[in-house]
């Protein structure tokens, strides 16, 4: 009897002894027995460790050093327990698992190495227009004074001689006037331009100075839509842009119809510039501290997690003027308004623009490349309409003084065989002189 209780009680003693073990050891089998896929080709471990992590749902916490983590590997997977491509991405004799619920955790059965954190500076070189800018290593340099010494010796003559003379003469006439002096006497030599109004026609020939504030649109298919996002963000309006007109009028009564030569600059600003980041290191960081029975001793063993930090990072940047010169030739049509001595006036027409020349960098329409625009194909001749209005104000019985706003808008983009449309209009100011014949 004593001898059955004793195995009864050495048997439950055995029971709950082994039993929690096995089960732990059974749920961890189980847990790496998920079936997952996986496809890589010459990628490192730890790429290919992230993507398993992606498509199983396991976090794997490891040590980089241990495993080699920028050694590459390539393995083809398609629905096979998740220990199987852990055994092929890091050897079952180097390395052992321990799972905790949704973490895997890998360490490596042999003797640690020390890890040796990197130390090295890095320091940014600032870039030129055209330039890549590169981040390297550089050694700290100790300021450096410059002291000149500068003399400066001055020696200056100065003569004056002024010779003043006076010879004024007093003339007082009186004139008696039966009506006081009036604006109409003060200017009598001023003519108004109500009376030049005439039905026969008039000839009139000037110049005129137009400051112009350019806004450019782009447009282009929906597969160049994040390039057109580039475009906006690296080209910018200039306000120095403008022209000069030599303007020639043909008038009758209240209508002219207008026309001459100007030329015309649109200037923007081009500045673009993007990262190329290469190379690197990986920063880590103690996550848990776990120990583990191996063999018949007991072994402490750092997890560590870790994250890639590039060191070899290129930044260029293009910075330049683009500027866009054109030929006009305008036709208008304008309607003259008479106000007391002077007129206003509205006009319409259209402008046909010969392309001059242009100058500056554009951006690529499918790379991140960067050229000079003489590259690209203009068109010869592009077309605008014309709004504007002002006022006509006489100077002399010959002269007058044209100032107004003026707006102009392309019909067509400035390009030929090119993804990106581009076309120009621009808000301004005309002034200038008008002489009558």
């Amino acid at each position: 009897m004593k001898n059955n209780i004793k195995c009864l009680l050495f048997c439950f003693i055995f029971t709950w002894s082994v039993l929690p073990g096995s089960v732990c050891l059974y749920g961890q089998s189980k847990s790496l027995e998920v079936l997952v896929s996986l496809s890589t080709v010459n990628q490192p471990v730890a790429v290919a460790l992230d993507q398993l992590s992606r498509n199983s749902g396991f976090t794997f916490s490891y040590n980089p050093d241990h495993i080699d983590a920028l050694n590459p590997v390539s393995v083809s997977f398609v629905k096979v327990p998740l220990i199987k491509v852990l055994e092929a991405i890091v050897p079952a004799d180097d390395f052992g698992y321990k799972v905790s619920g949704r973490k895997v955790v890998l360490y490596k059965l042999k003797d640690i190495k020390p890890i040796n954190l990197p130390e090295e500076r890095e320091s940014v070189v600032e870039n030129k227009v055209d330039a890549p800018v590169t981040l390297a290593k550089v050694a700290i340099q100790p300021d450096t004074v410059y002291i000149t010494k500068t003399e400066i010796r001055t020696d200056t003559i100065t003569r004056v001689d002024t010779i003043t003379k006076y010879d004024t003469v007093f003339i007082l006439k009186t004139v008696n006037r039966e009506k006081p002096i009036t604006s109409e006497d003060i200017f009598s030599d001023l003519s108004s331009l109500r009376k030049e109004l005439k039905r026969e026609f008039t000839v009139e020939a000037g110049f005129s100075l137009s400051w112009l504030s350019p806004v450019v649109a782009y447009s282009a298919d929906e597969q160049y839509n994040a390039r057109l996002e580039d475009y906006r963000r690296a080209n910018s309006n200039s306000p120095i842009s403008g022209s000069i007109n030599f303007d020639f009028r043909l008038r009758y009564a209240r209508f002219s119809i207008e026309s001459g030569i100007a030329y015309t600059a649109f200037n923007q600003k081009f500045d673009f510039n993007y990262k190329v980041k290469t190379g690197g290191f990986y920063l880590k960081d103690t996550l848990d501290i776990y120990y583990t029975i191996a063999e018949s001793d007991t072994a402490w063993y750092y997890v560590l997690d870790s994250t890639y930090q590039p060191v070899d990072v290129k930044d260029y940047r293009y910075v330049s003027d683009i500027k866009h010169h054109y030929i006009d030739l305008p036709l208008a049509f304008q309607y003259n308004q008479p106000l007391g001595r002077a007129l206003l006036y509205g006009k319409a027409g259209i402008i046909t623009s010969v392309h001059a020349g242009s100058k500056g960098l554009f951006l690529h329409a499918e790379e991140l490349e960067v050229s000079p625009v003489s590259d690209l194909e203009f068109k010869p001749v592009n077309f605008s309409w014309l709004l504007g209005a002002g006022a006509i104000l006489p100077l002399n019985k010959n002269v007058t003084f044209n100032v107004g706003i003026v707006y102009r808008k392309q019909l067509q983009g400035i390009y030929t065989h090119f993804a990106i449309d581009k076309r120009l209009s621009a808000t301004g100011i005309n002034a200038g002189v008008c002489f009558r014949f």
